[in-house]
């Protein structure tokens, strides 16, 4: 035998040599003598390893990726922390505001019930105003040291019940005539002095608690006796009050 035939050269005479002894046998016990070589060995496969320059691209691949949805999921979770926060701080406020119109509905339940009990004579028991009187010391004055009086200053005193001065809010409306003048043209100004600068005009001291009103004249008068008449609406009954006096005054050309 040749000594560089190989195994499948070796399997391949041995199996001729089988068929030659087998010769006039039946061929079922023919095939059973038969032995059939084994096959040969499966060689083992070397495993192959990946490059490390590909391991290193995957990773360069997937980390920003991973990082991406790291940074998403944190900037999601800071906008649903400012939801949040914004939500409660507006459920507070609406709970305030729900505790303020509370307590104001119960305080404005409790001043009905109040008024209820007093009833409609309660203003009898209150210092109102119920006429206005003009002082006696009501007329011209000179403001700037020149022959003549350029304002009439009237001292204006709402009074009580009982014949006391009082300060009381309200709206004033003076007005000058000059009753000798021709009809329809006897009025000389008006002035108004709103409830909301009146308490300014306020003087009180010995013997004095009264509102002090300028009221400018015109340059062109030419009648030395006005007549003074004063409106007042009272903010505190909503009446209104009137009450006039003559003043005499002295003109510029006048003056001595």
């Amino acid at each position: 035998m040749d000594a560089s035939a190989g195994p499948e050269h070796i399997a391949s005479n041995k199996f001729e040599d089988q068929l030659q002894d087998t010769e006039g046998m039946e061929n079922s016990d023919r095939f059973a003598a038969l032995s059939f070589p084994d096959p040969p060995p499966l060689s083992n496969k070397r495993r192959i390893n990946p490059p490390k320059s590909s391991v290193l691209l995957v990773c360069c691949l997937i980390l920003p990726l991973l990082i991406g949805c790291e940074d998403y999921q944190q900037q999601r979770s800071l906008e649903l922390e400012k939801q949040r926060d914004e939500l409660q701080t507006k459920s507070y406020l609406l709970q305030k505001q729900v505790q303020q119109l509370t307590t104001e509905s119960a305080s404005e339940k409790q001043q009905i019930k109040t008024l209820q009990k007093l009833g409609d004579k309660r203003l009898d028991l209150l210092f109102h105003t119920v006429k206005i009187v003009i002082n006696k010391h009501s007329g011209g004055v000179d403001t700037n040291q020149k022959p003549g009086h350029e304002v009439v200053r009237v001292f204006l005193s709402p009074r009580d019940s009982a014949g006391s001065a009082i300060k009381t809010a309200g709206d004033v409306k003076i007005a000058l005539y000059d009753l000798a003048a021709p009809e329809g043209k006897t009025l000389i100004a008006e002035y108004d002095f709103p409830v909301t600068e009146i308490s300014k005009h306020w003087a009180s001291g010995f013997m004095t608690y009264h509102y002090s009103l300028d009221c400018k004249l015109p340059a062109a008068l030419k009648s030395d006796k006005i007549t003074v008449y004063v409106t007042f609406t009272d903010y505190l009954t909503g009446k209104t009050f009137t009450a006039q006096k003559p003043v005499t005054i002295t003109l510029p050309q006048n003056a001595k």
